[in-house]
């Protein structure tokens, strides 16, 4: 265990692959984000962020706006970029609000 944390429950409840993972930093390394958002969280706090449906699908649009831009190198329009800024410091919140 890590800090009291199983490594290994983590790796398997955030499907994170086994190849080079020792510590919950690997682990958070490997995870996908929304592995992270939901069952992480819930982990930790006993709340993901899916549980907040308004905030989760803020999220996926974030997510789905910085994907197209960082993959696909499409602009993102400065209503996006204001939408993304909101949505993240809404998760902050309620990351804050959970503990």
């Amino acid at each position: 265990t890590e800090r009291g944390v199983d490594v290994e429950e983590v790796r398997k409840l955030l499907k994170a692959g086994k190849k080079g993972v020792r510590t919950i930093a690997d682990v958070l390394e490997k995870a996908w984000i929304n592995n992270k958002l939901t069952k992480g969280l819930k982990y930790i706090l006993g709340k993901g962020l899916d549980e907040d449906i308004d905030l989760w699908q803020k999220w996926l649009e974030t997510k789905k706006n910085r994907e197209k831009a960082v993959h696909k190198a499409v602009d993102v329009l400065k209503a996006d970029a204001t939408d993304a800024t909101d949505t993240l410091s809404q998760i902050f919140d309620f990351i804050i609000e959970s503990k």
